[in-house]
């Protein structure tokens, strides 16, 4: 043994360090998971940033940071998410008021807009399907299809007013794509009474993408799964931290650098950093000696 650590010390040493960082930065994210984060501190900026790269990649999305930051700093973790089923139309919101439910808002019509131009959409249309609705409290709700396309514009000349896209009837055959949502919306958010109402959608009139930015944040209703993602995160603590930051953390911590961004905040964890600071510090003053004796032989 003796012989072997003489000839291969310095390998061993760097092994032993290597696995000693691997191994306690795998115990810390367990903990971190078991514990749902509480028994460590995170600096706000590098926790959000973590969260959002996971919230991106269970939507499969790519898009600008600080529109998928706003949905997380502007959330409040009062609302109880509520999914109400109205006739064939479920209903996905949490913020109610005695009154009724309170609109998604224009941060949430960002992120929709946003999401949808990085899949190449680019016009929209609605149509009112029925109207004075009772959904919740007192209010009186429009049921509306809210439509969004892929239109190539460069197949067509555009004829255009301040706020709509019109485009011959022929043109309809261009559409490459088209979802189409369920929408409601207060009545008294929005002049949606007028019997000659028409967002866009009939006689093939089309807006363009943003244009429909002020509809979608008056809606009630939201339109993809990334508010239930974000409920999770914030209210049920199902949030997976991942490994990534815990090696980080493992790696400050035995190089005794402690840069103060992720803290211990159980007794348990102070001891697994203490426990590894000292075998960090034990391997590194055995590496020194062994490599002074190396250095002393060959004199």
């Amino acid at each position: 043994m003796k012989k072997l650590f003489k000839h291969h010390g310095g390998i061993i040493c760097i092994s032993t360090y290597i696995i000693t960082w691997f191994l306690f930065g795998c115990i810390y994210c367990y903990i971190a998971n078991v514990s749902y984060g509480q028994s460590f501190v995170f600096q706000e900026d590098i926790l959000l940033k973590t969260k959002i790269i996971e919230f991106e990649k269970q939507l499969n999305i790519h898009i600008n940071y600080d529109i998928t930051k706003e949905l997380f700093l502007n959330y409040n973790k009062k609302f109880v998410l509520m999914k109400l089923t109205k006739n064939d139309s479920p209903l996905i919101t949490f913020n109610l008021t005695s009154s009724g439910i309170d609109p998604i808002g224009a941060t949430w019509a960002n992120y929709y807009i946003s999401k949808w131009k990085s899949e190449g959409f680019n016009f929209c249309s609605a149509k009112i399907l029925a109207k004075h609705q009772d959904v919740f409290g007192e209010a009186k709700y429009a049921k509306l299809k809210f439509s969004i396309y892929k239109i190539p514009e460069d197949t067509f000349p555009i004829i255009s007013t301040k706020e709509v896209i019109y485009l011959p009837e022929v043109y309809e055959l261009l559409i490459k794509k088209q979802i189409d949502f369920t929408v409601w919306i207060n009545e008294s958010e929005m002049d949606l009474l007028n019997d000659n109402w028409t967002f866009t959608g009939n006689n093939y009139k089309f807006a363009e993408l943003d244009l429909g930015k002020y509809f979608i944040s008056n809606s009630i209703v939201y339109l993809d799964t990334a508010i239930d993602i974000i409920y999770n995160y914030e209210t049920q603590n199902l949030f997976t931290y991942p490994l990534i930051d815990f090696l980080y953390f493992s790696a400050v911590t035995i190089t005794t650098l402690g840069y103060g961004d992720i803290l211990p905040n159980s007794s348990l964890v102070r001891g697994l950093v203490m426990t590894e600071t000292i075998i960090g510090a034990i391997i590194l003053a055995i590496s020194i000696s062994f490599l002074y004796d190396r250095i002393k032989s060959k004199r």
